[in-house]
């Protein structure tokens, strides 16, 4: 499509805003095309780590300019577009973006928690000055997950 970055999203953007609404999906090999990224095809090249590579620096391409249009579509139109595992980007609805960005928010959390808690709780012995340091922060982090603990979804 283009080769300037700047050019490219501002196309593509378009391209979206034209063809797609709230609620919609933009499929995977749509957004390849109207990028400019075309899948390797194993005949085209010499050997096998020769396709691995072309096709890897393509997924990478194609994953860093649909990072980039999300941020951008978020920040420029108010639009989130979710990831819909092996089919593309769903358009989220605006009356559902709000509870899926709260939605998210908690299951990272929960997510963190579990994981904070386990690298907290699970230390080698320490001296008695270390362990008394270590006390105090599991004291904070208690108090907060307690806290954090009573946000239901």
């Amino acid at each position: 499509m283009c080769e300037n970055k700047e050019e490219l999203l501002d196309g593509v953007i378009e391209e979206i805003l034209t063809n797609h609404s709230d609620g919609s999906l933009i499929s995977h090999e749509w957004l390849r095309k109207i990028c400019g990224l075309e899948t390797p095809i194993i005949s085209d090249y010499a050997d096998t780590r020769e396709f691995l590579d072309a096709f890897q620096a393509t997924q990478f391409a194609y994953m860093g300019i649909v990072d980039a249009i999300r941020w951008e579509l978020l920040e420029r139109e108010n639009m989130y577009l979710k990831n819909i595992r092996g089919d593309g980007y769903e358009i989220l609805n605006p009356k559902d973006q709000t509870q899926f960005g709260y939605d998210r928010f908690i299951d990272n959390l929960r997510k963190l928690m579990k994981e904070t808690s386990l690298i907290m709780n699970n230390v080698k012995p320490v001296n008695s000055e270390q362990q008394a340091k270590d006390n105090d922060l599991r004291a904070k982090y208690s108090a907060m997950k307690m806290m954090l603990e009573s946000i239901k979804k």
